[in-house]
Formats: C-alpha cells, structure tokens, sequence
C-alpha cells in the first residue's frame, strides 16, 4: 500500500518518500516511548509520595463488617447497598456470594 500526499509532494512509492514514512515512523514510536517512559515515572513518583491510583473503594473494612452482620441478620443484598451507598454487585463481593 502507497500513501501519496499532493500538498507536501510526499509519494511512498518511491525511495525518498519510504525513507521519510520510515522517519516519521521511528519519530512516531520514539515519541511514544517517551511518554510510557514519563507516565510511568510520574506514577512511581505518586506511589513514593504515598499517593495510590484508581478508584477509591466503595466499601471500607468497617463497612464491609457491617454489610456482613446486616446480611445475618437478614437483609438483602440490595437493602444493604442502599443502607451503604453502594450497589447490589460490590455487596455481594464483600460477602464473598458469588
């Protein structure tokens, strides 16, 4: 397959114009590289000044404690989450159901 672009006079059909879609290739890539590279620096930075990714968990260690002596006594997945504030599926997560 050929890419020919008329305004900047570029023909990958012909050597001069393989040797620069290699260029711009190897530029494209080394670029990306990068920013892996910088991305996961800053993540090691975060994790080193304590600071830790993703979304925060719906239901702490008391909660889940909670959801599970509510579920003996009980209740349903689905009052649980609705006295938790969260939903029916992270419930049955936390007491291990599925």
């Amino acid at each position: 397959m050929t890419f020919r672009s008329i305004t900047e006079g570029i023909d990958s059909s012909t050597p001069a114009g393989r040797m620069l879609q290699t260029l711009l290739i190897s530029f494209a890539t080394m670029e990306r590289e990068i920013l892996i590279e910088r991305t996961n620096a800053g993540l090691r930075a975060a994790r080193e000044r304590g600071r830790i990714g993703g979304r925060p968990r719906a239901l702490t260690d008391a909660k889940k404690e909670l959801a599970k002596v509510m579920y003996k006594r009980g209740s349903t997945a689905r009052e649980i989450g609705a006295e938790l504030g969260c939903s029916r599926s992270v419930v049955y997560r936390a007491l291990e159901l599925n």
